[in-house]
């Protein structure tokens, strides 16, 4: 199998296990967006883009705030953090990810 397709499932299993045992309002995982580098071209026709270590992240919602968990490329989780629920870091999620 691909390295993408397991790490995925690491990630799906995580958001499970988050789900049945802190009963949360809500678990969505979400895949950031690349960066674009670069680009050439009228319509660009060539485009250099960029991930970060992050590349996908498990946002727990429980109300009045958030849990954001963040994972690399290969499902490992590099860290987690609450944060208030705002208008301005809604819009910056939204924005952000696929």
């Amino acid at each position: 199998m691909d390295n993408s397709r397991n790490s995925l499932k690491k990630i799906n299993n995580f958001a499970n296990r988050e789900y049945k045992e802190k009963r949360p309002k809500s678990v969505k995982v979400l895949r950031l967006k690349s960066k674009i580098l670069l680009t050439r071209g009228i319509l660009p026709n060539y485009q250099v883009r960029q991930e970060g270590p992050v590349v996908f992240l498990v946002i727990s919602d429980y109300g009045k705030t958030f849990m954001v968990y963040s994972f690399n490329r290969n499902g490992d989780r590099i860290g987690g953090q609450h944060y208030d629920v705002s208008p301005k870091l809604l819009k910056e999620i939204e924005k952000k990810t696929i």
